[in-house]
């Protein structure tokens, strides 16, 4: 399939949000163009032989990439700047120029800003000490565990297997040593396929 984004379609997005102070409007799918323009692009790169071509088709790359780059940062400034409006007079601004994306990140900012705001500024104003909510831990396995290994020696063959932490392992033989993650170790000595070192 061919992408609806060309390098001047892309150009010209970046023109517009340099030369206007509100968020310009992209469609929806920009971001899904996008990444099928960059897919043809690379195919088109590893098509190329000669090596005027294979540089041509480089450059041009480089410049498509910046280009994004610099819209994603542009339109990422515009977006704070309504997320710091909203959370300072608590209006919520016209949100339709924002894919989808975008209004992830709108949201997370507002979030953010607004408890600082009342966590910091109210209480200061009010005579009290600043006051921030604890934030939210990310799920996470343990890092000491999923960090430590354990040595065993395998005593039956293993054919090749993806472990819990979507890694390869494998294939081992009758006598191999091997330094695995201990949960994936663990399995292994619970199955009576190996033996601690």
């Amino acid at each position: 399939m061919v992408s609806t984004i060309t390098y001047e379609t892309l150009y010209e997005a970046l023109r517009k949000e340099k030369t206007n102070t509100d968020l310009q409007m992209l469609s929806k799918d920009f971001l899904h163009n996008v990444v099928e323009y960059l897919g043809e692009k690379e195919e088109l790169l590893a098509g190329k032989a000669e090596a005027s071509e294979l540089q041509k088709v480089q450059i041009q790359l480089a410049n498509i990439k910046k280009m994004i780059r610099e819209i994603y940062e542009r339109r990422e400034t515009k977006i704070f700047q309504l997320a710091l409006f909203a959370s300072r007079t608590r209006e919520k601004p016209d949100l339709s120029p924002l894919l989808s994306e975008e209004k992830e990140m709108y949201t997370t900012f507002v979030e953010s800003l607004n408890d600082f705001r009342d966590g910091v500024l109210s209480n200061v104003l009010a005579g009290r000490q600043p006051v921030m909510k604890p934030k939210a831990k990310p799920l996470k396995a343990d890092a000491q565990e999923s960090s430590s290994t354990h040595t065993i020696r395998l005593l039956h063959a293993v054919p090749q297997f993806v472990g819990d932490d979507l890694q390869i392992y494998g294939p081992f033989e009758p006598e191999d040593v091997a330094s695995l993650p201990a949960k994936v170790a663990g399995i292994l000595l619970q199955k009576g396929r190996a033996e601690s070192l």
